[in-house]
C-alpha cells in the first residue's frame, strides 16, 4: 500500500514515495469511502503539484466524480470553497517541509477533514487493483475558479479582525507559497504600511530557510524598518506565527490566548478553548486565571476541530500555528 495518512493527510518524497499511480489509487479510494462526487483541488505551488493534481483529477474520474482545479491556493482556502459550495476537496501540499515533498489532504463537503474511520476505510481500499489511465498535466484552471476564490476571500474581508490592521506597519512572510500572490493582495486592501518577502515561488523555495519554520529574516525586518508585527506561513499557508515589534516569536499558544482573552471580554468565546496533547501548561493556566476553560485534543488541527464540535466551542489551535 505504501504511504499512510498521518496527523495532516498522507506526504512523502515526491515520485519516489509519493507517485503518481498511487495518487491516482488513493483519489479513486477516496470517492469510493466518501461517496463524494465532485471536488475541487488546489496546489501549494510546488515543482511537482500540478503533476499530482492531475493524477487526482484523474482518479476522481474513474471512480466517476468530477473535479476542478483551481491551481494555487491556500489550504483554507479549499476548507472554506468545500463548506459553502457542499463539494470536496482536496490540496495538493506537503505543508512546511520543504519542496522535494508533497501530499494530499483531503475536505468533506462540511469543510471538515477526514475522520479517522474514514482514512482506515481509504487505506483498506488502497490495495484494490483498478485500471490505471494516462494522466493529462495540461489541464486547465475552472472557469468557476473566480466564483471560489471571491467567496473565501470576501469572507476574510468581512472579518472585523482583519481590520485591526488598518493602522500598523505590517511584514508578511509568505514562504514562498500558496499566500504568495493572495496574502499581499489582501493586506494592501486595508493595512497603511506593508512589507512583503519571500513571496516568489519558483516551485522549488517553497519553506527555504523562510516562513514560519525559519523566522530569522522575518524577526529582522520587523526590527529594521521599525514594524509593528510580522505574520510568517507555512507553504500551504494553514497556519501562522508573529513577531512582535522587538523580533520576538509570538507562537500559536501566545495567540490562541490573546484571543481567548479578548473574545471573551467582548463576549463572543463560546464555551472556551481546545488545545492539544503538545500545548503549553502556561496556556493551560493564562486561561484558568481568566476563567475559561480549556480542553485537549491529540495532535493534529483535525483533531482539534472535532473536539471544538464535539463541545460546542469556537476557538482552538495548536502551538504550531493552526488556529
Amino acid at each position: 500500500m505504501g504511504l499512510k495518512f498521518g496527523t495532516d493527510g498522507v506526504r512523502g518524497l515526491a515520485h519516489s514515495e509519493l507517485t503518481i499511480d498511487w495518487v491516482t489509487q488513493l483519489a479513486f479510494a477516496t470517492v469510493r469511502a466518501t461517496g463524494v462526487a465532485n471536488f475541487v483541488i488546489g496546489i501549494d505551488g510546488r515543482e511537482s503539484g500540478k503533476t499530482f493534481a492531475s493524477a487526482l483529477a484523474a482518479g476522481f474520474k474513474l471512480a466517476g466524480a468530477k473535479a476542478e482545479y483551481l491551481g494555487i491556493i491556500p489550504t483554507p482556502g479549499i476548507a472554506h470553497i468545500a463548506s459553502s459550495f457542499g463539494i470536496g476537496g482536496a490540496v495538493i501540499s506537503a505543508s512546511h517541509n520543504q519542496a522535494e515533498y508533497n501530499g494530499v489532504k483531503f475536505f468533506l463537503p462540511d469543510g471538515q477533514k477526514l475522520s479517522d474511520e474514514v482514512q482506515h476505510r481509504i487505506e483498506a481500499l488502497l490495495g484494490e487493483e483498478i485500471s490505471l489511465v494516462q494522466v493529462n498535466e495540461s489541464f486547465e484552471i475552472s472557469h468557476d475558479a473566480d466564483k471560489y476564490f471571491d467567496s473565501w476571500t470576501d469572507s476574510i474581508r468581512n472579518s472585523t479582525a482583519f481590520r485591526d490592521f488598518e493602522n500598523m506597519s505590517v511584514v508578511i512572510d509568505c514562504a514562498n507559497g500558496a499566500a504568495s500572490y493572495i496574502a499581499p493582495q489582501l493586506f494592501k486592501e486595508i493595512t497603511a504600511k506593508l512589507t512583503v518577502i519571500n513571496a516568489e515561488p519558483n516551485g522549488r523555495n517553497i519553506n527555504l530557510n523562510c516562513g514560519s519554520t525559519d523566522m530569522s529574516s522575518l524577526s529582522r525586518v520587523v526590527r529594521e524598518i521599525n514594524a509593528d508585527v510580522g505574520l510568517a506561513f507555512d507553504g500551504d499557508a494553514d497556519r501562522v506565527l508573529a513577531i512582535d515589534d522587538k523580533g520576538k516569536i509570538i507562537d500559536g499558544d501566545q495567540i490562541i490566548a490573546m484571543i481567548a482573552k479578548r473574545w471573551k471580554e467582548k463576549k463572543i468565546l463560546k464555551g472556551g478553548v481546545i488545545g492539544t496533547l503538545m500545548s503549553n501548561l502556561g496556556l493551560e493556566i493564562f486561561l484558568k486565571n481568566k476563567k475559561i476553560n480549556f480542553k485537549r485534543s491529540k495532535v493534529g488541527d483535525r483533531y482539534v476541530k472535532e473536539k471544538m464540535k464535539k463541545f460546542n466551542y469556537n476557538l482552538g489551535g495548536e502551538q504550531s500555528g493552526h488556529i
